[in-house]
């Protein structure tokens, strides 16, 4: 069955919506039109297509701009005979062979015959009469209306022609009979032309007659450029296949030669004419049915075959068989195969045969004559060679699936003494040594992807392990590599730019230890140990020694504290402690710390601040240092949530004061926490203080 081809296909608005791809076609259902696209304009354009006798055209506007490519139609076929330029007021006259056009004429004049020569305008006032029957002077005829024209309508009567349409032209009607208006335009076949237009097809022509020595030229384009919408008895050049070829039965086909109707399979003599070469190219139908493929070429020289393949029709073919005394014959085959697979008997008559390289015989190896074997010799049935085999071809193969080698008596085999290199096997496969034990007296390299050993226990006497050796190591090579041990989970030891990293804990057994360049670093009782200097978790913003409950020691006679100590239950100390970021202490009752602070101007400045939820009251012992005047006090405080209450110790006038530091305290709370401010009446006042404060 034909293969059908079925495009998209909706209705016009449907159609004009979409924007196909390039050279796509759609159809219109509603005015069974096909639309060709471009890729880029919704709609395409459309095609008229050619399924009935007569064609309708909707919504389509057929331009009047386009320019007439051929010479122009004669007057007997309703043309011109000439090219005409209009030019407005004038009239068309025969002149014999073509239609022309007199000049435009000035307002009032009349057209005077000029015989067989051209027509010509005169003033009405230059006519005069040759009777007494006619006019003497013609400025006016009575009877006659704007734009009439004045005619001879026989020897003796004058009379007008009815005024013609705007852009029609007056139509010779031939002798004894008036001329008539037409309209301006000229009629080839059933195509009509308008005057001044063109148009790149004609049609209703049914006889064209080339008067002509010359030639015709008709359409040249590839097979791509065929018409979307062929009719048939259309004809074309097709400069992809060098020929000429017409459309019919549905199908573009050869004028000319061989070829198939459609037009996949056929012959091209000598594809350019200088060229010389004799050649006769032969092409089929490809596998796909869709194209051409050449399957052949003959020349003088030779012929040649593309399809790979030669079959004779009779059981007895006959090549060469005559007058040939040398035959050459598969020059370039690395492989030749002749005969049936299993069965019938090859002859080779000649007196001598000399085999060069490499012989595969199917059956059984019958030697009559002189046989010289430079090659292989490749014997599928049975041979038997009393004494020594030597080949000096460098092959011995066989056509068995499965071949057997010294495998009944020899218990010593010896194969390859010289070899340096000895290959076994196919690239892919099983390599089997039934022998209890296999010595390698070399190096042994293994290029798979995997190395797998079934033993037990694998003993190697070499003191190092190398992994990753490539050609040229780096750490992205080694990324990811490592040993892997298979269980529930894959064990594994990998490395990476981390550093190596174990998939599983390591349990050193009793007596071992965790060295770094040869210092304990851990063991089953201590961290560091041996070191007397160490840095642990330098890094950490928190650090968590110890279970919630026991005592964490600390035995160095010195302990120093950078920046705050956290203790989270009782802390005693039995040496000395020293706190170099400020002795922050605190416990479950109360919160322990330095501050500092300056007053700014004489305004009200924060000195220290705590969440009031958090803790109660407390005291604040401070040194007040402004100017050259120093102060100390101790101020105490306590809220009820809302309210700071402040007292000092001592009243201002009998603390402790070089001189008057003009310093006052205030307290407040907002947005739950406490602020203790100092504000100084003059100058600019520095406070150093301890906090002791005590939680809700």
């Amino acid at each position: 069955m034909a293969t059908q081809v079925q495009f998209r296909r909706g209705t016009t608005t449907q159609n004009n919506a979409f924007t196909g791809a390039i050279g796509e076609i759609t159809y219109d259902t509603e005015v069974k039109t096909l639309r060709l696209h471009d890729g880029s304009n919704a709609g395409g354009g459309a095609v008229v297509v050619n399924t009935a006798s007569a064609q309708t055209l909707t919504n389509k506007t057929l331009s009047t701009n386009s320019v007439w490519n051929g010479t122009a139609v004669a007057l007997g076929y309703g043309g011109t005979g000439a090219a005409l330029t209009a030019v407005a007021g004038a009239i068309a006259y025969s002149t014999g062979s073509a239609l022309a056009l007199t000049s435009a004429g000035t307002s009032g004049q009349v057209l005077t015959s000029g015989g067989s020569g051209a027509p010509t305008w005169v003033n009405a006032a230059s006519i005069t009469a040759g009777t007494a029957t006619n006019a003497t002077y013609a400025t006016n005829i009575n009877g006659g209306s704007a734009g009439q024209l004045v005619i001879q309508q026989d020897t003796g009567l004058t009379t007008f022609i009815t005024a013609g349409a705007s852009g029609t032209f007056l139509r010779s009607a031939g002798a004894g009979y008036a001329p008539t208006w037409a309209t301006a335009d000229v009629t080839v076949g059933s195509t009509v032309i308008p005057l001044g237009g063109s148009s790149t097809s004609l049609a209703g022509l049914d006889i064209v007659a080339a008067t002509g020595t010359s030639h015709w030229t008709i359409p040249v384009g590839t097979t791509a450029q065929r018409p979307a919408t062929p009719a048939v008895g259309m004809i074309r050049y097709n400069s992809s296949q060098t020929a000429f070829e017409g459309y019919a039965a549905g199908a573009w086909s050869s004028l000319g030669g061989v070829k198939s109707v459609d037009g996949y399979t056929y012959i091209i003599a000598e594809t350019a004419p200088t060229v010389g070469n004799g050649d006769l190219d032969f092409y089929a139908e490809n596998a796909g049915g869709n194209g051409a493929t050449q399957v052949g070429q003959w020349n003088r020289t030779n012929l040649k075959d593309y399809t790979g393949t030669l079959i004779g029709t009779q059981t007895t073919q006959n090549v060469f068989n005559t007058t040939a005394t040398t035959v050459n014959a598969f020059g370039a085959a690395t492989t030749l195969t002749i005969g049936a697979s299993n069965s019938g008997t090859a002859t080779i008559r000649n007196t001598t045969v000399a085999i060069t390289n490499n012989a595969t015989i199917g059956g059984t190896l019958g030697v009559t004559g002189n046989t010289t074997l430079s090659g292989t010799l490749a014997v599928t049935g049975n041979s038997t060679l009393t004494g020594d085999l030597a080949v000096n071809g460098g092959d011995i193969t066989t056509t068995s699936g499965t071949a057997t080698l010294f495998n009944t008596n020899a218990t010593t085999l010896n194969i390859g003494g010289a070899a340096t290199t000895v290959s076994i096997g196919a690239a892919t496969g099983t390599l089997t040594i039934n022998n209890a034990n296999t010595v390698i007296t070399g190096n042994l390299t293994v290029n798979g992807t995997t190395t797998t050993i079934n033993s037990t226990v694998t003993s190697i006497d070499d003191i190092e392990f190398e992994l990753g050796s490539v050609a040229s190591p780096t750490d992205v090579t080694a990324n990811g590599g490592g040993i892997r041990l298979k269980g529930a989970t894959d064990k594994t030891i990998l490395w990476s730019s981390l550093g190596w990293t174990s998939s599983e804990d390591f349990n050193l057994v009793t007596g071992k230890s965790y060295e770094i360049n040869g210092t304990v670093v851990l063991d089953a009782s201590a961290v560091l140990g041996s070191a007397t200097t160490a840095t642990v978790a330098g890094a950490a913003t928190t650090l968590t020694i110890g279970a919630t409950s026991g005592t964490a020691t600390i035995r160095n006679a010195t302990v120093a504290v950078t920046n705050i100590l956290t203790v989270g239950s009782t802390s005693t100390f039995t040496g000395k402690a020293t706190f170099n970021g400020g002795a922050d202490i605190v416990d479950s009752i109360a919160y322990d710390y330095n501050f500092t602070g300056t007053t700014s101007s004489t305004t009200a400045t924060a000195m220290t601040s705590f969440a009031s939820g958090t803790y109660r009251s407390g005291k604040l012992l401070m040194q007040v240092v402004n100017g050259t005047a120093y102060r100390i006090l101790e101020l105490l405080f306590v809220h009820d949530g809302t309210t700071v209450t402040l007292s000092e110790n001592y009243a201002v006038a009998n603390e402790i004061q070089t001189a008057a530091t003009n310093t006052t305290f205030t307290a407040s709370i907002s947005a739950g926490t406490l602020t203790v401010f100092a504000t100084a009446s003059s100058g600019t006042s520095v406070i150093k203080g301890h906090a002791t404060l005590f939680k809700v």
